[in-house]
């Protein structure tokens, strides 16, 4: 995971506003696509005998639940892939951004977290998927932008780099990870932002090769309410 890959690197530092631009803090966004609130090892540990998916690891999420503070109480407006996703970028309800559907391109003159560390002299990268509409081009607010259209595909996806299309190969979100690592090897010092968003866990559920029989004998335990009939 792009976690693990950056854990000896130094991603946030406590430093104020008006410090020198070494010493400046980054900023590391990574978003997970429709993951349950409970998909997590450290929640399946806490409900025990209640647990649905009591094998479920997720190390590197753990570490980051038990380092920093994890939001156990959460409400969302519009569970939707687009709205939500303009909603990360701006802080805004999707009534305001304008994106109420999946369907709808992300307004390329929005103010977001984005532009506005690019006026404080941040570089910003966006790698992954992006799914507003079917947008293309390079995505708006961002100084380096990789990512496919829509959806995507799990494997073999054509990304566009800054706008320009190029042919990967390999699991998606491994490519969205290698374009973020690049990223960060380029940036030498310098402030920037970082907005990394998987694929997964969004179906079709096509895992990674190297993970594709981890969970081959694993069974998840009923819902309660699995087999009530609707009211």
């Amino acid at each position: 995971m792009l976690i693990e890959r950056l854990e000896q690197r130094q991603l946030l530092s406590a430093a104020p506003a008006d410090a020198p631009t070494a010493q400046r803090p980054n900023f590391l966004f990574v978003y997970l696509d429709d993951q349950r609130y409970d998909a997590m090892g450290v929640v399946q540990q806490e409900q025990g005998a209640a647990a649905r998916f009591p094998w479920l690891k997720t190390p590197n999420m753990d570490r980051l639940a038990g380092e920093s503070v994890r939001m156990r109480n959460a409400f969302v407006v519009d569970s939707l892939c687009s709205p939500s996703r303009s909603s990360f970028l701006t802080g805004q309800y999707p009534h305001e951004t304008g994106v109420i559907d999946n369907s709808t391109d992300f307004p390329a003159d929005s103010i977001t977290y984005a532009t506005l560390l690019q006026q404080a002299g941040y570089t910003t990268g966006f790698t992954g998927k992006w799914h507003m509409g079917n947008q293309s081009g390079k995505r708006p607010g961002f100084d380096f932008s990789a990512g496919f259209i829509g959806q995507g595909e799990y494997f073999d996806n054509v990304y566009e780099v800054n706008g320009k299309p190029e042919q990967t190969h390999g699991w998606a979100d491994d490519v969205t990870t290698d374009y973020a690592v690049n990223f960060l090897k380029e940036q030498q010092g310098n402030p920037f932002s970082l907005t990394v968003a998987f694929k997964s866990s969004h179906t079709p559920w096509d895992p990674s090769p190297k993970f594709a029989d981890a969970l081959a004998n694993a069974t998840a335990v009923p819902a309660v309410n699995a087999n009530a009939p609707p009211p």
